[in-house]
């Protein structure tokens, strides 16, 4: 399977948020662990990733060119959360 580090990068930042508005319900917060592990999961396999492991996921990109991408998408969305 090829995966598009960018893309991926986004959707842990997704659940990063979602996981914060589910713990600061009481009703979901077991649901908020649950998340919890699967971003670490999905961080050790980006890690993984960048350095070339032995990862079963492939990039669509170069590794160093989908790094790049990646990180470019993160300070954009950084500096798009400090507003």
């Amino acid at each position: 399977m090829k995966i598009n580090l960018k893309d991926y990068a986004k959707d842990t930042l997704f659940l990063k948020h979602v996981e914060k508005v589910l713990a600061n319900q009481s009703e979901t917060k077991g649901l908020s662990r649950t998340i919890r592990s699967l971003i670490i999961e999905r961080e050790e396999i980006e890690t993984d990733l960048e350095l070339g492991g032995e990862c079963i996921l492939e990039l669509d990109k170069d590794r160093l060119e989908s790094i790049k991408e990646r990180n470019k998408m993160l300070v954009f969305t950084n500096k798009e959360e400090n507003y």
